[in-house]
């Protein structure tokens, strides 16, 4: 399953260092119909047809309220929860400024045993309290001069992993099986901890490396957070955020406050809080630990840096099809035997592992956006011939999961999730794609991951209800459901029916294990004896081994066990595994009843209208900043920036809750003027609206020389509407679009005809752009795309005073090209063109670096970069600095310009041409200071440029305020 959240914790100053940013995840389709729903402390928005459910996470929200805020000792005020639908990936995030919940209610195909909406409700809401308890001391005098931004911003003084782990320790101490009672959660540093020689240091358990597999925040989160509240009591966390809260007042995205808070109540760093985790850890897993089994790896061949091979299937003989994920390249299918393997194909995004082979036919499920609406998903139901080496999709924009083939390739079965969370057991013609036939669940439970028997005449799925995981089974002939069997205890991710038994993934004995269920006796035994874990497992012809993919330091590798009947060791009750951080959770927490948010009534339902909710003033700013003037980079370069683009004023900031609607209003007293400024972007229908307007800056007057007569001047004002469609055909492994574009630009200013000698007042820039773009998605360690283009065309002109201005068209073209592993060739081609008038227009492209711009009429650029990867150090010096790569780029630069002039004489029009190059190499490399989350790209430039006769030196310096 998708991370369980991703926790928006936006404002301002962390985004992009100005007011004008906003944070959401896309918008829902214009003809969805909205809902809500009110209760004490929630306000639900929700689309019609989702009400029964919508009842449901709001007695569930309510349930949970009081328990989820106790161990910080707050209870939140009335938040708002707006639930998609539409989507088919299963995720949440909460977020600030406005302040929100916003769930994506689809549950995953390997979700976990407890039902998805509760489990995501207790996650999301444990949020909700982290971020509301802040606003008190320092924060609540924020909150009242910035609003709800303040509170963001002191949000962001507190790390990651604390977030999402916390989350995590309440999901587990409140469920039967959250994530820290699920062996796969703790395998990452358990098999490091317990394999690994060379320890990671703090800083990258933090961040991550490109060289090494790290496990993410959410599981050293939950292990920290979990092992402090045993170490040092429940009231742990709720102590360390009030320091934050009332001591924030360096108002930087550090952890210093966090830092200061461990230290003065319980006198450890962050560090110190690991070291401390990381020995507990080590001593409680190597005294539980005990001797397994012998692994038999199937791949011979050295495999050298991290590789998961999942779902490994046997196919013919000695010969195994598995996906394979790794760092350096995009996921692939690839065929293995003993001694080597090669790529198949390479799928596109694969929501889950699941995929089926028969009859030379390799069929998946691939994730579809939508062309316009990002809260609307689908998958594409896709096959792949491995004699034939063609692919094709069968079922488009369905929302089909798991597909699996009959053993002569003709039908499959897959679980459909309607946009009510129904599931449904679907039967489709391979040849055709068409329903077969539609089976409804057993009781409206959730299914997941259908398998045929042998003889195709039954399909077994997975059963998830509110008492855990069981298997059930649907006979064709009878067209009835069963019961095969059920457990007590632990997750059940992957089902094998062979002759009369049923093969298992579980977790029964606190690691991931396979297991065998006999029809015949009723009786489960426990096959495998792994030490980290197994994922998946498939049963060879004769059923007399299991190929299965054993997880260790360097990913998930393929070996075999032998299915001996002998060894096979009889399950009982008594060997069910404990959590002893989750066991100490759940003790810390009070008021754990069996009760359950069934019992609670249901809530008044009133529509939500979209067009009465268009605007939510959320935060303001006692000041003006002209964020339009500055940038990240330019502002890091260069910080007096900031004093030249502030003045004092007011500034209002709107975003409405189902993120259709932004804007921004502004007051201004600047050069002994009042200033007003207005924006506002609609999202909501399918072509995106943005309209602009600003009054009160002194008129501004072009002219030629000083020797011309200038008229007076009035109170200037400007506007700006720009409408777009951005269009998302992305399929496969290619991410693919086009973006029409079209806007108009009014600025009241005096323009000297000098031909004429009259001054025009106001002048509308009109500018037409179309941008197609089709590139492969990267992998981890791709620095660009290795395969892809990006084609851009613009017309820039003055259509209604022309006798000023004329036009200039540009066509651009940016080329990725492979240049081996990780390593890539950017080639930026483009021709521009000018037709001026009385005045030329600046050139729309850039010069080659190191080159000063000049006046052209017709522009021909080729730049050409080589960008590969130098090293992955991962090192750090201490809480100040942690580098995780350094990379470069070769470049050599060339345009020819030219533009049309007159001679010394001014006798005749002459066009002088201009032949520029430069080349050169850069170095940069990407860190983490400060412990912030947000990753920094420095480095230097030095190029040569020979038509200039000129050296240049220069600071290279960006921020990735998005991708973190």
């Amino acid at each position: 399953m998708g991370k369980a959240s991703a926790i928006g914790i936006v404002f301002l100053f962390l985004t992009k260092i100005s007011i004008a940013q906003f944070y959401n995840t896309g918008s829902d389709p214009a003809s969805a119909r909205w809902k809500q729903i009110n209760t004490e402390h929630f306000q639900l928005i929700f689309q019609n047809d989702f009400e029964k459910q919508a009842q449901h996470v709001a007695k569930t929200l309510e349930f949970y309220y009081a328990k989820v805020s106790h161990s910080l000792n707050h209870q939140p005020k009335k938040v708002s929860v707006v639930l998609h639908n539409q989507t088919i990936r299963s995720n949440g995030y909460v977020s600030w400024a406005p302040k929100r919940m916003e769930l994506y209610t689809t549950p995953s195909p390997d979700m976990y045993p407890d039902p998805w909406i509760e489990h995501l409700c207790i996650h999301e809401l444990r949020h909700v309290v982290q971020i509301d308890k802040l606003n008190q001391g320092i924060t609540k005098i924020l909150s009242v001069v910035f609003g709800q931004q303040a509170t963001g911003l002191v949000a962001g003084q507190l790390p990651l992993w604390y977030y999402e782990g916390d989350a995590v320790s309440t999901e587990t101490a409140f469920s039967k099986y959250g994530r820290g009672r699920l062996p796969a959660f703790h395998r990452g540093i358990k098999t490091h901890l317990l394999s690994d020689e060379q320890k990671y240091s703090f800083d990258k358990m933090l961040f991550g490396s490109y060289r090494d597999y790290v496990p993410d925040h959410y599981e050293l989160g939950y292990q920290l957070t979990a092992f402090a509240r045993k170490a040092y009591g429940p009231e742990t966390w709720s102590t360390i955020e009030n320091h934050v809260a009332k001591n924030s007042y360096t108002l930087l995205p550090t952890t210093f406050a966090f830092y200061r808070g461990l230290k003065k109540h319980y006198g450890i760093s962050q560090k110190d809080l690991f070291d401390q985790t990381m020995y507990y850890l080590d001593s409680l897993w190597k005294s539980n630990s005990y001797q397994k089994s012998e692994i038999n790896f199937f791949q011979k061949h050295q495999i050298i840096e991290y590789e998961n091979y999942l779902n490994p299937l046997y196919i013919d003989g000695d010969k195994v099809l598995a996906l394979k994920k790794g760092k350096s390249h995009i996921p692939q299918f690839v065929l293995l035997n003993r001694l080597s393997e090669y790529v198949l194909f390479e799928p596109g995004y694969v929501i889950s592992d699941d995929f089926s082979y028969a009859e030379n036919l390799l069929v998946w499920a691939e994730y579809k956006s939508d062309i316009r609406w990002e809260n609307r998903e689908f998958n594409n139901i896709r096959l792949f011939n491995i004699k034939t080496k063609t692919d094709f999709t069968i079922v488009e924009k369905s929302r089909y999961f798991s597909p699996d083939l009959t053993s002569d390739g003709s039908e499959i079965a897959v679980v459909e999730i309607d946009q009510t969370n129904k599931a449904s057991l679907v039967i489709l013609s391979t040849y055709t794609g068409q329903v077969i036939k539609k089976i409804d669940a057993r009781n409206d439970v959730f299914i997941a991951r259908p398998q045929w028997t042998d003889d195709n005449k039954k399909i077994l799925v997975i059963e998830t209800s509110l008492n855990g995981k069981r298997i059930a089974e649907y006979d064709l002939d009878s067209e009835s459901w069963s019961i095969v069997f059920s457990l007590e205890q632990g997750d059940i991710q992957r089902i094998v029916p062979f002759e009369n038994k049923i093969y298992f993934h579980s977790t029964l004995n606190g690691t991931d294990n396979i297991f065998v269920y006999d029809q015949i006796s009723r009786e489960i035994y426990q096959l495998s004896n792994s030490r980290f874990g197994i994922s998946d497992f498939d049963v060879d012809a004769t059923g007399n081994n299991l190929i299965i993919n054993e997880y260790s330091s360097l990913g998930f590798r393929i070996a075999e066990i032998p299915i001996e009947r002998a060894l096979w060791k009889k399950l009982t009750s008594k060997e069910f595994y404990t959590y002893e951080l989750a066991e100490e959770l759940t003790r810390q927490e009070s008021d754990i009843t069996n009760e359950n948010a069934h019992q609670l009534k249901d809530y008044q339902v009133k529509p939500y209208r979209k067009a009465l909710h268009l605007f939510n003033f959320h935060s303001w700013v006692p000041f003006y900043y002209n964020y339009e003037s500055s940038s990240v980079s330019s502002i890091l370069k260069n910080p007096l920036q900031i004093q030249d683009n502030l003045y004092p004023g007011l500034m209002l900031l709107s975003q409405n809750k189902l993120s259709t609607t932004e804007a921004i209003l502004g007051y201004a007293y600047k050069n002994n003027r009042h200033y007003v400024s207005s924006s506002i972007v609609l999202k909501g229908q399918y072509p995106v609206f943005s309209i602009s307007a600003n009054y009160g800056n002194e008129q501004q007057v072009q002219i030629i020389n000083d020797d011309v007569w200038v008229p007076q001047t009035d109170v200037g004002y400007s506007y700006k509407a720009d409408v777009y469609i951005p269009l998302d055909f992305s399929e496969g492994k290619y991410i693919r679009g086009i973006q029409p574009r079209f806007s108009v630009e009014y600025f009241d200013n005096l323009n000297y005809n000098y031909s004429k000698n009259y001054y025009i007042k106001g002048i509308e820039y009109v500018q037409s752009d179309l941008t197609l773009y089709a590139y492969q998605r990267k992998a981890e360690r791709d620095i660009i795309p290795s395969l892809g283009a990006i084609l851009n065309l613009s017309l820039f002109n003055t259509p209604f005073e022309n006798e000023l201005f004329g036009y200039v068209f540009n066509i651009n073209g940016v080329f990725y090209l492979p240049g081996g592993i990780n390593k890539g060739f950017k080639i930026d081609a483009g021709y521009q063109y000018q037709n001026p008038h009385l005045y030329r227009f600046n050139s729309r492209f850039r010069f080659p670096r190191g080159v000063q711009a000049k006046s052209t009429d017709k522009m021909f650029k080729l730049y050409a970069d080589y960008v590969f990867p130098l090293a992955y150090p991962d090192w750090n010096l201490g809480a100040i600095l942690y580098i995780k790569r350094l990379k470069a780029n070769l470049f050599f630069d060339y345009a020819y310009s030219t533009y049309q002039t007159v001679n010394a004489e001014r006798t005749a029009y002459i066009w002088p041409i201009n032949n520029c190059v430069s080349f050169g190499a850069e170095v940069t490399f990407d860190y983490h200071l400060l412990r912030t989350m947000f990753p920094f790209n420095t480095g230097v430039r030095v190029g040569y440029a020979p038509t200039e006769g000129n050296m240049a030196l220069d600071l290279i310096f960006a921020i990735d305020l998005f991708n973190f």
